[in-house]
């Protein structure tokens, strides 16, 4: 019987530990926007706006959704819409708000928040050269749908890490 706490305990702690790592990850991802907006780097700030979105999804797919055999093989959906239809089936409270923000919230130019940061990722030009301008990614859905996500995470993980706090949300075991 204790071994089989020691397990649950273990399984628990690795679940824990890697929807943290995540946070941490997609937390990085911000830092890293806000340095490339503040230089005046734009265009170099868009690549990092669907890590930020990936690995908030992925904090909050690893608590919501994963088994203890997803968290060893530390697998995951391929698609970001598919990892948020997941969560939201296994978390019904925050149906549909995740898939409804990623794929059909959409810009000026029509480009939904995937299509946006699908384009950026893979160096699509027509994509990327409307939000090259200074103030531009500031203004998009896609970056306001990333910080929302992060917020999302951030929250989940703030409630199962104690270490992280508003003050200090690195910590040091999940780089």
């Amino acid at each position: 019987m204790a071994d089989l706490l020691a397990l649950r305990s273990k399984a628990s702690t690795a679940r824990i530990d890697l929807a943290c790592r995540y946070y941490t990850d997609a937390l990085h991802a911000h830092v890293d926007i806000m340095g490339h907006l503040r230089r005046g780097h734009d265009r170099s700030a868009l690549r990092f706006v669907r890590p930020m979105i990936e690995s908030s999804l992925r904090s909050l797919y690893t608590i919501h959704v994963s088994s203890d055999r997803d968290i060893t093989r530390n697998s995951f959906p391929s698609s970001l819409g598919k990892m948020a239809e997941r969560i939201e089936i296994r978390a019904t409270y925050f149906s549909p708000m995740f898939t409804h923000q990623l794929l059909k919230r959409s810009d000026a130019n029509g480009y939904t928040v995937d299509r946006l940061v699908n384009g950026w990722a893979h160096g699509d030009l027509t994509i990327i050269k409307p939000y090259c301008k200074p103030g531009s990614l500031e203004q998009c859905c896609a970056f306001w749908t990333a910080k929302n996500f992060l917020a999302f995470a951030q929250a989940a993980c703030f409630a199962l890490d104690p270490t992280l706090t508003p003050e200090s949300p690195y910590s040091k075991k999940y780089y």
